[in-house]
């Protein structure tokens, strides 16, 4: 197979979703170019293509891609959740490290993801990094409402 970094996302789209849930035995590889790829949408599309593989070697990868970092959130906020649905509670201590970025982009993403992982808090995040953050059921609503507001939950009280 030939390179498909550089043909822009619309490509990079069609290749990953062609070789996804096939038998070919290089498309890793494939992939793997497309997470260098200078467009965001081919970078985004190779994390979830790699997430659809669901092979060790597939969490290795997109750990490799969080612990390297991206210049898109969105391709983070990829990752996040990709590493989260692939490595299960055991990927929790690489997406709570980026909650508490210096970036508010990375942050959230990170944060969303753990919250819509449905996954239990880690005290850490919890308590000492977001004393504001809820518990329950109403952790999911209340990160959207942080992240569509730019403000803590408890700022949000009237909404409750």
């Amino acid at each position: 197979m030939g390179r498909v970094s550089g043909h822009g996302s619309g490509t990079a789209r069609h290749v990953c979703n062609g070789l996804t849930g096939t038998r070919y035995a290089h498309k890793l590889r494939a992939f793997v170019e497309l997470l260098a790829d200078k467009e965001w949408q081919a970078r985004a599309g190779a994390v979830r293509a790699i997430a659809a593989e669901g092979s060790d070697a597939a969490s290795l990868l997109v750990r490799l891609k969080i612990l390297t970092g991206d210049r898109e959130p969105e391709v983070m906020a990829d990752c996040f959740n990709a590493i989260l649905l692939l490595d299960g509670g055991d990927a929790m201590p690489i997406v709570t490290s980026f909650a508490e970025s210096r970036e508010p982009e990375i942050r959230e993403a990170a944060l969303l993801a753990l919250g819509t992982s449905r996954r239990p808090m880690p005290s850490a995040i919890c308590g000492t990094a977001l004393p504001w953050w809820p518990t329950g059921r109403q952790r999911v609503v209340s990160c959207w409402r942080f992240l569509l507001r730019g403000r803590t939950p408890r700022s949000n009280s009237s909404l409750a």
